[in-house]
This record gives structure tokens, sequence and C-alpha cells, in this order.
């Protein structure tokens, strides 16, 4: 079976879930699933340094990309008719509704139509996602989500029925006990709370520092607060909020983590906090918990399906009780190791094994 999947979220200077993901199913299909032939289709700045990935079964595809919505409705089911394509996966919600075969289409959260994601629902790119989304999954022989949240939320507003959507949670690697201490490659100086993820506005950053501002002056001068992420405009304004509580010197911006370091970055935290008010499902949360960190996360969307009772979960809206909670983990040991435990055995549930088997099982289907 010829099986065709769109890569350009390999882009380099990218890193996202979808990515990740991405990297993770590529990486087993190829030592793991010699059955399958597998084309793989990039634009010119698809990252290729994936040269573990390109086996004899696994072969890139580039095709060049102005525009876009070119690329993905006319460039791309030519591309696919002409390498004889039997099954087509596209990781987001822009399938190529004209390819000649059947298509699988990955949807993880509808985050530009989200009323907490303010400015994206009523933009044009927010109507286009609607309805085109729409579209794109009535096209689709498939939906592939990755939790049951996601998947009510898909059926709701998009329209469509619960039986075309398949629920397969991704895996996060198991982390060994032995890491290499990065902490002052990033500027990181003794011990830390620590965020990881997007910046921005629905990741509600600017409650966590508020609920860190809370701490006593005892605790914000042991523990400093580590913010990891790529740099954006809204980092200016967390700059702001920051300058006026008067905690600069408390808090880091280290920009993107690297992925070779993320394992490192999360086990010499003390305390990783993910107050965001929407997600598909929440990667970082969970590998914070593989490594064995102690986890506070929000009570809302995806989180709770994911996290179990394995963190702290709190309203990210409620700053008082966010700071409340972050205290007892930094001043209990015993909280501390009960939630480094739950988190570790958590985490087991969610392997790349599993989930690139149960994809591959979809895309046959």
């Amino acid at each position: 079976m010829r099986i065709g999947i769109d890569i350009r979220e390999l882009e380099k200077g990218k890193k996202t879930g979808i990515g990740r993901m991405l990297l993770d199913f590529l990486e087993y299909i190829s030592t793991s699933d010699t059955s399958n032939e597998y084309i793989l289709f990039g634009n010119q700045k698809t990252e290729l340094q994936i040269t573990r990935i390109l086996q004899k079964n696994v072969k890139v595809k580039i095709v060049s990309e102005r525009i876009t919505f070119i690329w993905d409705q006319v460039k791309l089911p030519i591309a696919i008719s002409r390498e004889g394509i039997d099954v087509f996966f596209s990781p987001y919600f822009k399938a190529p509704i004209l390819a000649p075969c059947p298509l699988v289409n990955g949807i993880y959260d509808l985050t530009p139509l989200h009323h907490l994601v303010s400015g994206i629902r009523h933009s044009v790119p927010g109507i286009y996602y609607r309805y085109f989304g729409r579209l794109c999954a009535k096209f689709s022989k498939k939906v592939i989500t990755v939790s049951k949240y996601s998947k009510r939320e898909i059926k709701k507003v998009l329209r469509i029925s619960g039986e075309k959507i398949e629920v397969i949670y991704p895996g996060v690697k198991s982390s060994s006990n032995k890491y290499t201490d990065v902490s002052e490659k990033y500027g990181i100086q003794g011990k830390y709370i620590l965020y990881i993820g997007g910046i921005k506005p629905h990741k509600n950053i600017g409650s966590l520092i508020r609920a860190y501002s809370l701490l006593s002056p005892e605790l914000k001068k042991e523990y400093q607060l580590v913010i990891g992420g790529r740099k954006n405009r809204h980092t200016e304004y967390l700059e702001k909020v920051i300058e006026k509580l008067n905690i600069r010197d408390r808090i880091l911006f280290p920009g993107l983590i690297a992925d070779k370091d993320l394992a490192s970055i999360y086990k010499g935290a003390s305390l990783f906090v993910f107050p965001s008010l929407y997600e598909g499902f929440g990667f970082p949360p969970l590998e914070a918990m593989a490594c064995g960190t102690p986890v506070i996360a929000s009570n809302t969307t995806s989180l709770p399906e994911v996290t179990g009772d394995a963190a702290i979960l709190v309203d990210p809206l409620d700053i008082q009780k966010l700071s409340q909670e972050m205290v007892n983990v930094l001043t209990n040991s015993e909280l501390r190791k009960k939630l480094t435990q739950r988190g570790i055995e958590k985490s087991k549930g969610f392997s790349i094994e599993r989930f690139a088997r149960e994809l591959i099982k979809c895309l046959k289907m």
C-alpha cells in the first residue's frame, strides 16, 4: 500500500506539536512498518535533516509552494495522482479535497474557533477555518483527533458524525534517569518553576506570572520562574506585566528550548505549571510528568483527560488558588513525591508505538 503524508509541518526553525507527532510516527514506520510504502510530500521549506527516517520504504517528494491554497488543492492532488497514492494523510485540517484517493484528516483542536482564543474566531482565517475545515472533514474517510474532548468539539462545531472521528492519543518518549544539566546554557540559575509551550494569550501565562508574584519573598528568592517558548509580540506584553509587578530579576524568557535539551530542562524543574485556557491535548504537562516533574495544570478542556489524578488541577483564572497550589507543591516534599510517581505512571499509558500502530490501522481501514 502506498501511503502519502503531508510533512510541511517539519519546516526548518518551526516547532509544533503536530511536527513532533509526525517525527515520532516517521521514526516508527522507518524501522517497524516495511509492509507499506510512504511518500512524504513537502515544500521548499521542509526540514530534510531526517536521514534516519529515509529508508527504502520512506521517500520524500518536494513540491514547490508559493500560494498555500494552490499547493493544497491543485499541486498536491496532481502529485498524489502521479505517485499512485492509495490513501493520503493530512495532519491538519486543510486536506487536498480533490485528491484521487481516500483522505484521512488530522484535526487536533479548534483553537481558531474557540471563544477563549480572541481575535481569530471572527477573522477571515477563522471563517475560512470553520467552513473549509467542515468541507475537508466531509470529504475525508476518517478524521483523527487526540482526545475525547476534541472529538466532542469537532462533532459539535464541524457538524460531522462521531463515527467518522477516531481518537488516537499521541505518545511521549520515556525519559532516562540520566541527564546532562543544561541550565547554564539557557541562563537558568538555581531552583526553578517551569512553563514550556506557546507564548500566546490563550496560554494564560499572565496568570502564572501574577500567581508567582504572590509567592512569599523567600520562595521567590529560592525559585526562579522560567518561561520557555519562542518569543513574539505577546512576550512584550508579558514583560510589561512583569515590570509592573517588580519581579523582573526573578523571571526568565530563555526562548525556544532545543529538543535535545527538553528532558533535561523538565527534569531540572522543581515544578511545572501549565495554566492554559484551551488545549486539544496538551503535550508539555505530559512530557513533564514523563520526566518525573510535579505538575499543576488547568482543570479545563482536554487537560483533566490527559493528566488525570497525576497533576493538581486548578481553575486557570483563579490566580489566588494557583499561587496557593504552587506553594503547597514547593513546600511539601511528600506531595511532590506522590505527584512524581503518579506522573511517571500516567505517562506510560501514552506510548509512541501504540500511537503509530493505531494510526497505521486507521490509514489502512
